[in-house]
């Protein structure tokens, strides 16, 4: 662990030692604040709408087509994106 001050560790208690750790995870292995997550999110999102959509007005097609193959792109695009370089870095792939 590096000695260097972190501005985002100020408002820890200095006698709780692993406070900055939980820090530097946190920074580290954050919850869907990437890029590549939000388009994800995005896609699918738009897929479901869609997918919804042609549930009410009883079009298979474009239920099948237009929703839920959506969402699998929406899939596909946010992993392409995270192995890009956009998204949250893989666990165990860190030096």
């Amino acid at each position: 662990m590096s000695t260097e001050h972190n501005p985002s560790a100020d408002h820890l208690d200095s006698a709780q030692p692993d406070g900055a750790q939980l820090v530097e995870f946190h920074e580290r292995y954050h919850h869907g604040r990437s890029p590549a997550a939000w388009t994800c999110v995005t896609i699918i999102f738009v897929g479901f709408l869609i997918g919804g959509l042609a549930l009410v007005f009883n079009n298979w097609s474009t239920f099948w087509i237009g929703g839920v193959a959506v969402i699998v792109i929406g899939g596909i695009v946010g992993k392409v994106m995270q192995l890009m370089g956009y998204g949250q870095e893989i666990r165990g792939s860190a030096a």
